[in-house]
């Protein structure tokens, strides 16, 4: 009987019987919208019977959305006259292709800069193999996705994955242990923006200034350059930013170009320490800073 096939939206071929192909993509800029029903929006190739492919995705820039959807189809009478319903699964939304029968595509994924969507980054997915290994390292931009780790398995849950995190701003559950790549495991820690209480939203923060912050704090006085892990970095639409930091890391203001402070004085000892939900508010008395913030164009 015919088997459902699922294809990759950007990047390597599917196949019922062989493996996916692999899929290397990189992304500099511009809008890119992939979806796929039941397949990696960009990543590997998908297959029913063997491994899925792997894939190598770079995205440097650019507004990037990628989905993978699932549904049941309708049912249908085969040759021999049995019923038969096909439950389409949902693969990576960026990462390594699906496979049905067997394991799912390793994904190799590396975003420096861009707002990025996706409903999930890394390995790919399968039903009764194992999900595909990940190596995600996120340095810069924008990205929300619902997982990001190893492939998961219907059978057997997520598979291995290894996450790390030197830059960006990050909404997402972990299916993998994040680290610093110095060994140091990394927790998220959000921060809200406001403005006459009213939440700064797709606002492009430049520098994070506080204690051990590293690449999130520029080595600049002009507020308008960016630290090195703060390319990109924007207030999602709540006003926040989500950012994967080890322990030992506080922040406490933020700045405008125009000398406006957002800081901390509503949190206790002034700061927002790891692990921590916080808010910063516009217009404080304080008139040191620790967050230089520039307003989306």
């Amino acid at each position: 009987g015919a088997e459902f096939i699922p294809g990759t939206a950007i990047g390597g071929g599917s196949s019922v019987k062989s493996t996916g192909n692999l899929g290397e993509v990189v992304i500099n800029g511009g809008y890119v919208y992939a979806e796929s029903l039941g397949g990696a929006g960009i990543g590997g190739g998908n297959t029913v019977q063997n491994n899925g492919g792997d894939a190598t995705i770079k995205i440097n820039g650019g507004e990037v959305h990628s989905i993978s959807t699932h549904t049941t189809l309708d049912t249908i009478i085969d040759a021999r006259g049995n019923s038969v319903t096909t439950v389409v699964e949902s693969g990576a939304g960026i990462g390594g292709g699906f496979s049905e029968k067997s394991n799912g595509g390793k994904g190799t994924v590396t975003i420096t800069g861009g707002k990025v969507t996706a409903n999930g980054i890394g390995g790919g997915n399968t039903i009764n193999g194992v999900g595909g290994d990940a190596n995600v390292t996120i340095s810069g931009g924008t990205t929300k996705a619902n997982t990001i780790g190893g492939g998961f398995s219907s059978t057997q849950g997520f598979a291995n994955g290894k996450v790390t995190v030197t830059g960006g701003c990050i909404d997402t559950e972990m299916a993998a242990i994040p680290t610093d790549g110095k060994g140091n495991m990394v927790f998220m820690t959000r921060v809200s923006l406001y403005k006459d209480s009213i939440e700064q939203t797709d606002l492009k923060v430049n520098s994070l200034v506080g204690a051990n912050l590293g690449n999130y704090t520029s080595t600049s006085d002009d507020p308008s350059v960016e630290a090195k892990g703060m390319h990109d970095v924007y207030t999602d639409v709540n006003g926040m930013l989500y950012f994967f930091l080890p322990e030992g890391c506080t922040i406490t203001d933020a700045k405008d170009v125009s000398g406006g402070t957002y800081s901390a004085l509503e949190e206790l000892d002034g700061e927002i320490a790891v692990k921590e939900i916080g808010k910063l508010i516009y217009q404080s008395s304080k008139e040191h800073c620790m967050i230089n913030v520039i307003s989306s164009s």
